[in-house]
């Protein structure tokens, strides 16, 4: 059973449809007057008051007093109280974990980026619980103020119950409720691109854009979708396999089984296919030794690379980004989004990834549904997948998700 301290914080605040819409303001604009709620809501002044001092009472948010306003009564200024409760994300990836802790503002004041972890074979679920584990003993007594945790996986899962696909024998169990029964908090599993498009638009405070694609290009392809301002899960929360569409007549067996999905000509796998086929017809890269020894080669090798010039793996990045251009094309012409990002440790390849997908949308999309979408890389600054965990485990904890 999960602890009690999740079911008290949800008792706290009133999950009224007002309550959310104003809950919503104040995460997004940091702090907030009554008007200034009222007008972005349509809710009225009065009901927004009390709202506001509803949330003051249950120890959900501030009142910060009244703020000088030119020309005018002053007015009272409210903002959310960072320690109300406290949200974890725990990012999966095959050899490590990167885990932080957030308060209730959004803010990550714990982490650790690079925690040992093997996602391989039978012994997954245990591994992740030892590290689990582990991370409670890194992170001390906060992590005992912690009320929910998002857990990001690679591959597909369930998000309505809790399920990984892909990975993790939890004893016949959903994911998210074996954990929840072991570790005695609130479990969220979720898709690692939904996560990182959340982690992206939120920080960018993209509140604006309503419909925004995120190309998550790693060592596999997958998107996230902000549709209408709200993250889209799908039905059961396995929208956005861009990378299993079937968009070649190239015979490449894919992941899932499939051949021919844009993931087989645009990802890490394929530009790893593209460096050993190149290399052994006489081409050279500063990668040729790793391949002579057999060493593993990594992503972060792929972007060392291209940032030396390397001009072999600017020929490869060019070639993935054109193909991947014909499925972000595909997307834009059915969602006519105002914004694509693309992301993914790829993405730090640059302008010569960026121009290649722009120039390909250009030539395979309508130019009337394209000429209104930017294309933008992800900022490099964040790591959006951990931030996207922990306020994904705080918005849905007070119900926004």
């Amino acid at each position: 059973m999960v602890k009690n301290d999740f079911d008290k914080f949800r008792k706290k605040f009133n999950f009224s449809e007002n309550g959310t819409a104003i809950l919503r303001c104040l995460m997004e604009e940091g702090e907030i007057s009554a008007g200034i709620a009222a007008k972005k809501t349509g809710i009225s002044i009065p009901t927004v008051t009390k709202t506001l001092e509803g949330l003051v009472a249950a120890g959900i948010a501030a009142n910060c007093g009244k703020r000088h306003k030119e020309g005018g009564r002053m007015p009272v200024v409210y903002q959310m109280n960072s320690n109300a409760a406290y949200f974890a994300g725990i990012e999966i990836h095959h050899h490590h974990i990167t885990y932080g802790i957030c308060d209730f503002n959004g803010n990550i004041i714990h982490r650790n980026e690079k925690f040992p972890f093997l996602l391989d074979g039978e012994n997954s679920y245990e591994e992740l619980c030892r590290a689990i584990d582990d991370i409670r003993v890194q992170a001390e007594d906060l992590w005992d103020k912690v009320i929910a945790a998002t857990v990001s996986i690679p591959g597909r899962v369930h998000t309505a119950n809790g399920e990984s696909f892909n990975y993790f024998d939890a004893a016949g169990k959903p994911l998210s409720e074996a954990l929840e029964d072991r570790f005695g908090i609130k479990f969220y599993i979720d898709n690692d691109s939904r996560v990182m498009c959340y982690g992206e638009y939120m920080h960018r405070k993209l509140h604006a854009v309503k419909n925004l694609l995120y190309i998550n290009l790693n060592w596999g392809l997958g998107m996230g979708m902000i549709l209408n301002g709200k993250l889209y899960y799908g039905s059961t929360g396995l929208s956005g396999e861009l990378g299993h569409i079937t968009m070649f007549d190239n015979e490449i067996f894919c992941r899932c089984g499939k051949k021919g999905c844009l993931e087989t000509e645009a990802s890490g796998f394929a530009a790893r296919r593209l460096l050993v086929a190149k290399c052994a017809a006489g081409a050279q890269s500063i990668l040729t030794k790793k391949l002579d020894t057999k060493a593993q080669i990594t992503l972060d090798d792929f972007v060392t690379a291209i940032k030396a010039e390397d001009m072999l793996m600017i020929e490869i990045t060019e070639e993935i980004g054109s193909q991947l251009g014909k499925g972000v094309a595909a997307m834009i012409n059915i969602f006519n989004p105002e914004q694509v990002i693309i992301g993914g440790e790829l993405s730090k390849a640059g302008d010569y990834l960026k121009m290649a997908v722009i120039g390909s949308i250009r030539k395979h999309s309508l130019s009337i549904v394209n000429r209104e979408t930017t294309v933008e890389l992800a900022d490099p600054s964040i790591n959006a997948n951990l931030l996207g965990c922990c306020l994904i485990a705080r918005d849905r904890t007070v119900g926004i998700l």
